[in-house]
């Protein structure tokens, strides 16, 4: 924010006195025009050193610490300026503080915090402002009183302060009325919550788990119901089962396939083709096993059969 820049550091300067070739004031004027604030700061402190108790280079130091960003270090310096100068820099003063304050509001105004801190950071910030403001009014007024034209940059950064007052008070009052929305939401929210496990007590009827209790009392009765099968019965049929044999065409199924004879494949057989004597042999073999599979079977089943018993 540009206030006080150009016509008060040169009435500083020139109440420090003419400026000399290699003078540590002239550096300091040049390395603040080029906008090398901690140089021109430098180079200021340096022309104090021989001449600690002059009011403009105090001025002079204040203007380039503020823009170098040493808010302390500004304020203090100008504040040793309007005491040396017996008040008459005190509108030079309070445009300084004035700047300070401004530059410290829009910094807290423009950090972001957390939303629980969010009302604390702004009211600070409004506090900053309004800071800002009474010190440029004051700054105003004493300007004026010397020359009307040179007061016309700190009006302007008046205005500025106001309306960032006004925007910053704004942001307050909407910042306090969420924040007071949230507050009342909670304990709604905290009653929603306990509402359905209210409900559901009240739905549960009690006389469910006693119905429960019951059905499992009941349960072993229901199986003790049921009857038992009958073992004789039950050991002629495993017999049976031990008894029974594979048919023979499960048998040959059951075969595993030999890689090195080829499978015939349905209607692809010549009927005119006669055996070969190795062909015959098993085929003979086969029968043979069949034959004797068949009377095995036969005798299992003939023995499987219950004998009757003659009651006459």
């Amino acid at each position: 924010m540009k206030v006080l820049i150009s016509s008060l550091l040169l009435i500083a300067a020139g109440v420090a006195g003419p400026a000399r070739a290699g003078d540590p004031v002239k550096d300091g004027l040049r390395l603040y025009k080029e906008g090398k604030f901690e140089k021109a700061a430098t180079a200021f402190r340096k022309a104090l050193v021989g001449d600690s108790e002059n009011a403009g280079l105090n001025y002079n130091l204040a203007l380039a610490l503020w823009r170098s960003g040493d808010a302390d270090g500004a304020e203090t310096a100008a504040e040793k300026a309007s005491a040396l100068a017996q008040g008459e820099f005190d509108g030079l003063r309070d445009g300084i503080l004035g700047n300070l304050r401004y530059d410290k509001a829009r910094a807290l105004a423009d950090a972001e915090v957390e939303p629980q801190k969010e009302v604390e950071q702004l009211e600070n910030a409004v506090k900053a402002a309004g800071t800002a403001r009474n010190h440029f009014e004051r700054s105003v007024v004493e300007l004026f009183k010397r020359s009307p034209a040179g007061s016309a940059e700190v009006q302007r950064n008046l205005e500025r302060a106001i309306k960032l007052e006004e925007e910053l008070k704004k942001r307050l009052e909407d910042a306090k009325k969420k924040q007071k929305e949230q507050q009342q939401k909670k304990p709604d929210d905290k009653d929603k919550k306990e509402d359905p496990n209210k409900q559901k007590d009240e739905k549960k009827d009690p006389t469910q788990d006693d119905k429960k209790d019951d059905d499992k009392k009941q349960d072993p009765n229901k199986q003790k119901e049921q009857p038992e099968p009958d073992p004789k019965k039950k050991k002629e049929d495993e017999q049976k089962d031990d008894k029974k044999e594979k048919k023979p065409e499960d048998e040959e199924k059951n075969k595993p396939h030999d890689p090195g004879k080829p499978q015939e494949v349905p209607g692809e057989h010549d009927p005119n083709k006669q055996l070969t004597p190795e062909q015959r042999r098993e085929l003979l073999k086969k029968l043979e096993e069949f034959d004797k599979n068949l009377k095995k079977l036969k005798a299992a089943r003939k023995a499987a059969r219950p004998k009757v018993k003659k009651d006459w």
